[in-house]
């Protein structure tokens, strides 16, 4: 178990909403166990949120313990759970809940009625194939999975989720990142299908094993109207000791989410915070393009309905270095092995009503 922090606070009610207003669902207290929590005692629904996303954190928590006074208690997540755990996702689960239980909501502000907790298969069904079908491996046997390929041409594929795109809401997904060098790996939310718009919204996750950083960096980055909010490298030094964890990002499986809002944005790994950036607030932030560190206001998150999008590729076979022989990711080694992988499974979504 990884937790956030613990501490006691009783909150004053944030005012009255409807039940529905960003449920998930009901879930045994035991399921939840896993998740790190933020805790409070003697709080209603409406305050519950909005503490947790005052701090940056997407999900609230109110759990029903039997005993004095039939305590309640609230409490912050960053993870999405297994929708087949839930004991119900229908609201009226709700109205009564029992002890040893507790109610998931969404913190989205906007949120006015249930969100939408779900399990997205990787198959033709959900996604398009947009560049080299033969190096995307969907697995029959486990739908719930998919790998990613490099072949011996150094090229590698891209894929996206099909549907409508969403305007807010969390995305969810298990990765186990190739550690091969010069492979550059992502997943991502976008606007545009075919990448084609210069004035795109855009929330990144990449991978990286070599410059303008190390083997397993993680690379961060939002843009909003085609322009870079900043850049938040996260070096396996930085990550390990933030999350006090001796796994990286090419070492074996973690989970990672987006939590996507008006007013923040934040990147979580095995659910802790990574990285949260609110508008007003001024972060120190890489400049991709001047190549340097620097202070940069966020001014908005990214404001324009998006779809997901899965990505593994290499600087061996596109035009994307820096104008001084560096190459975003390294370059290939000369005597790699292919095919170069990296794996995704347990794609989750979550999406709310307005």
């Amino acid at each position: 178990m990884i937790c956030i922090a613990v501490v006691s606070l009783i909150l004053k009610t944030a005012g009255a909403l409807p039940v529905s207003a960003g449920f998930v669902g009901c879930f045994y207290l035991d399921d939840l166990s896993v998740f790190g929590f933020q805790v409070q005692t003697k709080v209603d629904v409406p305050a519950c949120k909005t503490f947790c996303n005052d701090q940056g954190l997407g999900l609230a928590v109110i759990s029903s313990w039997a005993g004095s006074g039939f305590m309640k208690t609230c409490s912050c997540s960053t993870t999405l759970p297994d929708p087949d755990y839930a004991i119900s996702l229908n609201v009226t689960c709700a109205e009564d809940p029992k002890p040893g239980t507790a109610l998931m909501y969404y913190t989205l502000p906007s949120a006015t009625g249930v969100c939408k907790l779900e399990s997205v298969l990787f198959n033709k069904e959900n996604f398009e194939v947009v560049y080299l079908e033969e190096n995307v491996a969907f697995n029959k046997k486990v739908p719930t999975a998919v790998s990613l390929n490099i072949n011996k041409d150094a090229k590698g594929t891209r894929m996206h989720m099909k549907g409508d795109n969403i305007l807010y809401g969390m995305y969810q997904c298990d990765v186990f990142m190739s550690p091969e060098s010069g492979v550059v790996s992502a997943f991502y939310l976008r606007n545009d299908y075919k990448q084609e718009t210069e004035d795109f919204s855009e929330i990144d996750y990449e991978f990286i094993n070599g410059w303008p950083a190390e083997n397993g960096t993680i690379w961060l980055n939002s843009l909003t109207n085609g322009s870079s909010n900043g850049e938040h490298p996260k070096r396996p030094a930085v990550y390990r000791s933030q999350l006090n964890t001796p796994l990286m990002s090419s070492s074996g499986w973690n989970t990672y989410t987006i939590d996507w809002q008006p007013a923040y944005l934040s990147w979580n790994m095995n659910n802790n915070i990574l990285q949260n950036i609110k508008v007003g607030t001024v972060y120190n932030i890489w400049n991709g393009k001047a190549k340097r560190m620097e202070d940069k206001l966020l001014t908005t998150t990214p404001n324009k309905a998006c779809h997901l999008t899965f990505s593994h590729w290499s600087c061996n076979e596109q035009s994307c270095e820096d104008g001084k022989g560096n190459q975003f990711g390294g370059p290939l080694y000369k005597n790699s092995t292919f095919p170069m992988q990296t794996h995704f499974r347990n794609l989750r979504r979550l999406t709310c009503a307005k």
